[in-house]
């Protein structure tokens, strides 16, 4: 990724809180915590940027129309009852990752075309 990318984003997630918390338990067995650490590592050293983004809301808001509405984790499939989007939710969740990277004062104003 740091090779073919300039700028990386992902949710800055609370591991430890959602391991204890038992809504992911494999967050730990996963190793996100420490992926991370060897992402913001590498990307430092080859001068790329990695952005942590509040992940609130990005399941449950419409990428296209905003439109929020709280959905189960089973659920995968977006569907916006508001504008008919359809999405896979993890791509929806994506979408709202990349948008709020872009919109937020740290993020990336300017680094892929967003006014600054």
């Amino acid at each position: 990724m740091v090779k073919e990318y300039g700028t990386i984003v992902h949710e800055d997630l609370n591991v430890l809180g959602l391991a204890r918390s038992g809504v992911a338990k494999g967050a730990l067995d996963a190793g996100w915590g420490q992926f991370l650490q060897i992402l913001a590592y590498k990307a430092a050293e080859a001068g790329r940027r990695v952005i942590g983004v509040d992940p609130r809301y990005t399941s449950q808001d419409c990428p296209v129309c905003g439109h929020r509405e709280r959905r189960p984790l089973w659920v995968r499939k977006f569907t916006c009852p508001a504008c008919g989007a359809s999405l896979h939710r993890d791509v929806a969740a994506a979408i709202n990752v990349l948008a709020k990277a872009r919109a937020e004062p740290s993020g990336m104003a300017g680094a892929l075309g967003a006014p600054a």
